[in-house]
């Protein structure tokens, strides 16, 4: 079944690629898992929501700007954010905005943040 929401296009380096979600079916809160790199101030995640979708919106949060000269050490980071949905999960297709794909349920590591949706 393919997901109903399209890919965001013109990926400008602000949209997170989630990489997990964990949270049983029931579940009104659960957690996805983003990356962003070494300088950038971590992720957040909107989301909305529909009767049938669950739409998660992977966001690159901006860092401190880096000191003249420095280098990047290229190192993606692991984030997993809680967020808070006004119902359960339940049937619904849960998707990546990024991808247009739709995400399974799986544990995946990464440092806890929690955000209210």
């Amino acid at each position: 079944m393919t997901p109903p929401v399209r890919p965001v296009e013109g990926n400008d380096g602000g949209t997170a690629r989630l990489f997990g979600l964990r949270g049983a079916p029931d579940a009104t809160t659960v957690g996805v898992t983003a990356g962003h790199g070494s300088r950038d101030g971590g992720v957040a995640v909107d989301v909305p929501e529909s009767v049938g979708t669950v739409v998660l919106f992977g966001r690159i949060l901006p860092g401190a700007a880096p000191e003249p000269g420095a280098g990047c050490d290229a190192m993606l980071h692991a984030l997993t954010v809680e967020v808070v949905l006004s119902r359960s999960v339940g049937d619904r297709i849960v998707v990546d905005a990024a991808t247009g794909r739709a995400l399974e349920h799986g544990q995946r590591r990464g440092r806890g943040q929690r955000q209210g949706g």
